[in-house]
């Protein structure tokens, strides 16, 4: 039987590693390359953020026997707030700052200028996704 520690530990990093380039190629020059290359492999990350959350409520199942939330410590339970703040950064990352970059690719303007939203999303973005990591370990 397949073990759901490795479906977190795949869908995490397959979905964390790439965000975390990002956010770092934010910060330089080579801004726009990035977000194209991003933009490229977005229903990637999507479905690996979708095996993290599988595999975080298959292994929850496992431990409890059920979908009771809370009261499994303080640490866990802030990863689980933490991780669903993480989706649903997702979502509004995905949804008002992509969507915006998408529609303004001829346009170098508006293309800059919905960049720089996106930047200060995708720095929240990380930092939830460190907090989700972070508690996850401390628990």
């Amino acid at each position: 039987m397949l073990d759901p520690q490795l479906l977190i530990i795949a869908g995490a990093a397959a979905y964390g590693l790439p965000v975390m380039v990002l956010s770092i190629a934010l910060a330089g020059d080579g801004r726009v390359a990035a977000m194209r290359r991003h933009q490229r492999i977005g229903p990637l990350l999507g479905l690996a953020l979708g095996l993290w959350f599988l595999g975080l409520m298959w292994d929850h199942w496992l431990g409890v026997g059920s979908f009771s939330w809370g009261g499994e410590g303080r640490w866990p339970d802030a990863a689980w707030v933490a991780f669903m703040g993480l989706w649903i950064s997702y979502i509004h990352l995905e949804v008002w700052g992509f969507e915006p970059l998408r529609q303004a690719q001829g346009d170098a303007a508006a293309f800059g200028e919905a960049l720089a939203g996106v930047r200060n999303q995708v720095w929240l973005h990380v930092t939830l996704l460190i907090a989700t990591v972070g508690f996850a370990l401390l628990g």
